[in-house]
C-alpha cells in the first residue's frame, strides 16, 4: 500500500515537472483557489481570460505559453488558470476585473487584488515584456500623473504621448476617449510631425472614416502627407475610410442619417484622385440601391453586378446578407439569396479558400429554406455525403443525414415523394434538421450505401450522424404527421 502511494506521489512530481519544464502550468482550479494556493507559495496568480472562439486565444495556449520559456518564466512565481469568460464563473470574473477584450491576461497578488492587466496576444519575449512593464510602479504612477495632468491641462507633449499610448492599449478605455487623448495630441504637432513615421500610428488611428480628424487633415493637406509618409500608405488609410462607411451601408441597417450622407459621399469620392477610384464609386453605387430599402430589387441588382464588387467586399456582404430586408423572408428570397451568393462565388478570384466554403454553407441553407417540400441535396455516394457533411460541420450547421433508399420501379416510393416530402410542413421540419439525400440502390452510389447499411426492403429510410454512425432505420409508407412523429422519435434516440 505504501509503495503504492509513493509511487503514485512520484509520478505527480514527476508529471508536474514535466509540465513546468515544456511550458505554463496551468492548473485546474478555481479563482478563489487559486488565490489561496499564492498565498501557500508567496506567488502571483495568473489569469488567462478567453473564449473558445478566439483565436488569438488559440495561438497563445497553443503556440506561446507551450514554450519552455514560457513555463520558466511563469511557473517559478505565479499560480497560473484558465478562465472561460463565457461560461461558469467565468462572466462574472469578466465583470469584475473589467475583462472587455479577449485574450485578456491579468494579474493578481495574493490577496486577489489586481496588479496588471495585459489585453491581446503577442510572441513570448514581447508579452513577458509587456506584462514586466504593466507590473513596474513606476509604470503605474506614471498612468495616475498622466490621467492627473491631462485633466489639469497641464500635461506635456511626450507625456501626452505616452499616457495617450497606454490608454489607446487600454481595452477599457472607451474609444471616445482614445480619440479624445489622440486629436488633442495631435492638435499640438507641426504639419511636418503631423505627417511623419513616428506620429503614423497616431495618424491612422484617427483616420477610420471620411469625417474624421485625421483623415480630414490628409486630404486637405495631401501633398504634405505623401512627401511625410509616401503616397502608397496615404493612398491605402484614404481608401479603407471610405471602405468602412460604404460597408456600413451594404451590411449595417440604414438610418436616415445615412439616407442624408449618401449624396455627399458620392460627391466627395468623385472629387477624390485616387488610383481605385472606381472600385469606391461602385460601393456608393450599390449603397444607391440599399438605401431605398427595396430587398427584392437589392437582390436582383446584386444578381446582376456582383462582378463589380471588390473581393473583401464580397465576403462581408454574404455575411450579412441574413440580416438585410425584411426579418420574415418569403421562399422566393431565400432562393435568390442563394442565386446571389452563388453568382458572387462564381465571381471570386483566385482559388478556392474559407470564404467559398462559406458561400457553400450559405447556398445551401438559402436553398433549403426557400424549398417548399423536402430539398434534397444531389448529392450521388458516400463520398459526396462526407465532403457535403464536413463542409456543414465546418460552418457549425450540425445536422445529421437523411437518407431515402429507393429503387426506380418502388411504387411505395414515388407515393412518399407525391404525398409526403412535398409537403410543406414535412420541408419545413425536415430542412432545418437534416442535409436530406435520396439514392436509387442500383444507380452510381447507392449499391456501396445498400451494403453498408444492409438495404435489402424499399422505401428504407437512414438516419446517420456527420461520422457515418447509423442512428436509426425504418422502412414503409408514412403520412406526413407519422413521418414528422418517426423522425422526432430517431432523434431522440441515442446511436449504439
Amino acid at each position: 500500500m505504501m509503495k503504492n502511494i509513493i509511487l503514485s506521489t512520484l509520478a505527480l512530481i514527476l508529471s508536474n515537472t514535466i509540465a513546468m519544464g515544456q511550458g505554463i502550468n496551468f492548473r485546474d482550479i478555481t479563482l478563489e483557489e487559486s488565490v489561496k494556493q499564492s498565498a501557500a507559495e508567496n506567488k502571483m496568480v495568473f489569469i488567462d481570460c478567453y473564449t473558445t472562439w478566439c483565436g488569438p486565444c488559440k495561438h497563445m495556449a497553443n503556440n506561446v505559453f507551450t514554450l519552455k520559456r514560457a513555463g520558466d518564466y511563469f511557473n517559478s512565481d505565479y499560480v497560473s488558470i484558465k478562465i472561460d469568460i463565457e461560461n461558469g464563473d467565468g462572466p462574472a470574473i469578466a465583470r469584475k476585473y473589467e475583462v472587455r477584450a479577449v485574450p485578456t491576461f491579468v494579474v493578481l497578488d495574493s490577496t486577489g487584488k489586481l496588479q496588471a492587466k495585459v489585453v491581446g496576444g503577442s510572441e513570448i519575449e514581447e508579452f513577458i515584456a509587456r506584462l514586466e512593464k504593466e507590473l513596474d510602479p513606476e509604470t503605474q504612477k506614471k498612468r495616475i500623473r498622466y490621467e492627473l495632468e491631462y485633466v489639469n491641462g497641464t500635461i506635456g507633449t511626450e507625456d501626452l504621448r505616452e499616457y495617450w499610448q497606454q490608454v489607446s492599449q487600454d481595452a477599457g478605455a472607451t474609444q471616445i476617449k482614445k480619440e479624445e487623448i489622440g486629436q488633442t495630441l495631435l492638435s499640438r504637432l507641426s504639419i511636418e510631425e503631423k505627417f511623419s513615421d513616428e506620429n503614423f500610428q497616431l495618424l491612422r488611428s484617427l483616420s477610420n472614416t471620411p469625417t474624421s480628424m485625421g483623415l480630414r487633415l490628409i486630404l486637405e493637406n495631401r501633398n504634405e502627407a505623401e512627401k511625410g509618409l509616401g503616397t502608397d500608405r496615404v493612398n491605402d488609410m484614404i481608401y479603407w475610410a471610405y471602405y468602412g462607411e460604404m460597408r456600413s451601408y451594404t451590411t449595417g441597417t440604414i438610418t436616415e442619417t445615412m439616407v442624408k450622407r449618401l449624396p455627399v459621399l458620392l460627391a466627395e469620392v468623385q472629387q477624390l484622385i485616387h488610383p481605385r477610384k472606381n472600385e469606391i464609386l461602385d460601393m456608393v453605387e450599390v449603397a444607391e440601391v440599399r438605401v431605398k430599402n427595396d430587398f427584392d430589387l437589392y437582390l436582383n441588382y446584386l444578381l446582376e453586378n456582383c462582378h463589380k464588387i471588390s473581393d473583401v467586399n464580397k465576403t462581408s456582404m454574404v455575411a450579412s446578407l441574413p440580416r438585410t430586408g425584411p426579418v420574415e423572408k418569403t421562399r422566393e428570397q431565400y432562393i435568390q439569396m442563394a442565386d446571389v451568393i452563388r453568382a458572387i462565388k462564381e465571381s471570386l478570384a483566385g482559388e478556392a479558400t474559407t470564404a467559398h466554403k462559406l458561400m457553400d454553407i450559405y447556398t445551401y441553407l438559402y436553398r433549403s429554406s426557400g424549398t417548399k417540400g423536402v430539398y434534397w441535396n444531389d448529392l450521388k455516394s458516400l463520398e459526396d455525403i462526407e465532403q457535403k457533411t464536413t463542409l456543414l460541420y465546418s460552418g457549425l450547421t450540425q445536422r445529421n443525414i437523411f437518407i431515402t433508399c429507393y429503387t426506380e420501379s418502388c411504387e411505395s416510393f414515388k407515393q412518399m415523394e407525391r404525398n409526403v416530402f412535398s409537403q410543406e410542413e414535412v420541408g419545413d421540419y425536415m430542412n432545418s434538421k437534416f442535409l436530406s439525400v435520396k439514392m436509387d440502390m442500383e444507380k452510381e452510389g447507392g449499391p456501396e450505401i445498400a451494403q453498408k447499411f444492409e438495404v435489402t426492403s424499399y422505401p428504407t429510410f437512414l438516419i446517420i450522424t456527420a461520422d457515418g454512425v447509423l442512428r436509426h432505420r425504418f422502412s414503409g409508407i408514412y403520412s406526413p404527421k407519422e413521418l414528422i412523429e418517426k423522425l422526432e422519435e430517431a432523434l431522440n434516440t441515442i446511436p449504439k
